[in-house]
């Protein structure tokens, strides 16, 4: 587990998982109630009371409350990171007037400044747009981050997302680098059973989100969120961009962390083939669980062609990670035909699925 919650300068690496604290923030969101019942029902709730997972037309109560009243109801409890775009807090949203005796939603919200300067905050409502649009895409498949409730003010922009309560892939990435051997690696960094899951997941999510037109072009580990249970969970989509009807985009296109980036979409001008693109960045980000965290040095000479990829890696899964990084696109797989890959063969993709019940983080 991570000790400090993910910020860079980036507002597009701005991540909404919270860690080990989040018991005692759940009791010191206990301590603020003073109806005695309402913390009976809350210590219920988080002991595994779940059995309003079923009732659809509960879910849909709650999901319509925080969509009306979320960001209007909810209570910082603490900050989870900064950057230069915005911050993002932990909050609690008091319960609906029809669960009167629930217990508060925890949830993460996101608040990015707006400019005064009319070319700024063009630019800043764009890049709000997209994780929005992105968001919406992804909402299809239980492997994305669900958003809550948005608002735009004049002053602020905001997001209540539902909330990851686990690290990020790259905490567990950190996690298991400085739990190994001094010196070369000489295994995988994560075993082979996790980076199936973690690619199956990956292409899974990307799949239904490319299949409603739009890439993500910001795939790398910090943007992949963790439940506390280690399922995966696709955030940040602030890069997002939508696709023409042949699946292609407009080059350059401001994408995230340039050594995930396929090649293509560095181009000057031209087009390229959004979901394609996409695929590439898992194949890196396959490498990297592999054997290359916190090692971009060898991660390019690979990309140039100078360094192979070590041999302790299965066939089947450098085969794959092989496929996805083809230099010529047209040579990659799509998300969807990825997921017939050998190395994922037996990988159970709905056994992956976060679970959700309403009011409650996923687990």
């Amino acid at each position: 587990m991570c000790q400090t919650p993910t910020a860079s300068g980036s507002g597009a690496e701005l991540c909404f998982h919270i860690q080990r604290e989040t018991i005692e923030d759940r009791e010191l969101v206990q301590r603020d109630f003073s109806d005695e019942s309402e913390a009976a029902s809350f210590s219920a709730t988080d002991s595994g009371d779940t059995s309003s997972a079923d009732d659809s037309s509960d879910s849909w109560l709650v999901d319509e409350y925080l969509l009306q009243h979320g960001l209007s109801r909810c209570v910082p409890v603490r900050l989870l990171g900064q950057g230069a775009m915005g911050r993002v807090e932990l909050v609690h949203v008091r319960p609906p007037p029809h669960q009167p005796d629930a217990a508060p939603i925890l949830a993460a919200r996101k608040t990015q400044p707006r400019s005064q300067d009319p070319h700024l905050r063009a630019k800043e409502d764009t890049v709000f747009g997209r994780e929005l649009e992105g968001l919406a895409a992804g909402r299809g498949s239980p492997f994305f981050v669900r958003q809550l409730a948005a608002a735009a003010h004049d002053d602020r922009q905001e997001l209540l997302l539902e909330l990851a309560e686990g690290d990020t892939l790259e905490e567990e990435l950190s996690e298991a680098l400085s739990a190994a051997p001094p010196g070369p690696l000489k295994q995988l960094l994560l075993a082979p059973e996790r980076i199936a899951n973690v690619a199956a997941s990956l292409l899974s999510g990307l799949a239904e989100m490319h299949e409603q037109g739009l890439g993500h072009f910001d795939v790398k580990p910090p943007n992949l969120l963790l439940t506390r249970e280690g399922r995966l969970m696709i955030g940040d989509t602030g890069c997002a961009a939508r696709a023409d009807k042949d699946g292609n985009v407009q080059a350059p296109l401001p994408t995230g962390t340039p050594v995930y980036a396929a090649p293509e979409t560095r181009a000057p001008q031209g087009v390229f083939h959004a979901a394609r693109a996409d695929v590439y960045s898992v194949g890196v980000l396959l490498a990297v669980c592999c054997a290359w965290h916190r090692t971009t040095g060898r991660v390019l000479a690979w990309q140039r062609g100078e360094l192979a990829l070590p041999t302790f890696i299965p066939a089947p899964l450098a085969h794959l990670i092989t496929q996805l990084t083809a230099k010529d696109p047209a040579q990659r797989p799509t998300a969807r035909q990825a997921l017939e890959h050998p190395f994922l063969a037996g990988v159970d993709v709905g056994a992956l699925a976060p679970l959700r019940c309403p009011g409650l983080p996923p687990r």
